[in-house]
């Protein structure tokens, strides 16, 4: 609703492509800060997408690498409910650039980006950010960065710090998957509660589990 409303309201079609001005990798917390000391961008990429749980619910990206084409592709896989996602695109294709670029240093510029919207009428302002070939109206909202670049050592880090880093994070990712599996049962007894139909069969058959799997998992979490 709230990109919706900005749609509405915002008289640019490119405001987008701003969001790279108003944010920091930092934003995203541990996982922010564990990406910026990364040893490569395709390190960063990884614990990205490796650690995403701890911001969103569900996987938004998926990372390909292709060596006929020595390019290292980043794709958006989040799939919303949004009337124009032209803005929305262009924010998320934006930041991932951002993300990048702060931790390359050097300058930093795709091989080209993949758009699925239309063309706006401000392609020059896309041009400027990028830098490199822009596709719109494709099949996928992505961009590519060769391979060499993604592969370079950046700055010397504190591997020490990392590894602690990368501890919290593998932590507090087991602790959501678990939290998120205890809220899935709630839901389904809330949801069952009026028909007086709340068994342990009831919820293995919508969660796809077996009975006594669940039983085990909730007396491993105490609850």
């Amino acid at each position: 609703r709230l990109w919706d409303e900005a749609n509405r309201v915002i008289d640019d079609p490119c405001f987008g492509l701003k969001f790279a001005d108003y944010w920091h990798p930092t934003y995203f917390g541990v996982l922010g800060y564990a990406m910026l000391e990364s040893k490569t961008i395709r390190d960063s990429l990884q614990r990205l997408h490796r650690f995403h749980k701890v911001l969103f619910s569900d996987d938004f990206i998926s990372l390909e690498e292709n060596k006929d084409e020595r390019t290292f592709r980043i794709v958006m896989t989040d799939e919303d409910t949004i009337e124009d996602k032209t803005s929305s695109e262009d924010s998320g294709i934006a930041l991932l650039l951002m993300i990048c670029r702060t931790n390359y240093i050097s300058p930093l510029n795709p091989v080209y980006v993949n758009l699925k919207h239309a063309a706006p009428n401000c392609i020059e302002q896309y041009n400027d950010f990028f830098q490199c070939p822009v596709n719109f109206n494709a099949l996928e909202c992505s961009l590519a960065f060769p391979l060499d670049a993604v592969d370079r050592i950046l700055p010397a880090i504190d591997e020490q710090l990392l590894q602690i880093k990368d501890q919290f994070l593998i932590k507090h990712s087991e602790e959501l998957v678990k939290d998120n599996f205890i809220m899935k049962i709630k839901k389904i007894i809330n949801e069952n509660l009026s028909s007086g139909n709340v068994t342990i069969k009831t919820i293995a058959k919508e969660l796809h589990m077996s009975s006594r799997t669940i039983q085990r998992i909730l007396k491993k979490e105490n609850t």
